[in-house]
């Protein structure tokens, strides 16, 4: 799998379902999961400030820690 496809993949809400070792690299991906659902199916509705207040303070992490699974795993087919 490629890099580009890895990132893809990592925001398929199945990923780490199907790849329980992702999951367990990965600070809390149960809620990662469970807000993404919120998000893409509108259960209750998800207030703007809520989407504001995760994207501010939870995404930078996670775009970092993605970011280096992706440079781990690019480093393993060299």
């Amino acid at each position: 799998m490629s890099p580009r496809d890895l990132r893809a993949y990592l925001f398929d809400s199945q990923a780490l379902r199907y790849h329980p070792s992702l999951a367990g690299q990965i600070n809390e991906s149960g809620r990662i999961i469970a807000f993404r659902n919120q998000l893409a199916h509108g259960y209750s509705g998800v207030a703007d400030d809520v989407v504001w207040f995760v994207v501010e303070t939870s995404l930078p992490a996670l775009h970092e820690r993605v970011n280096a699974l992706l440079l781990e795993l690019d480093g393993r087919r060299q």
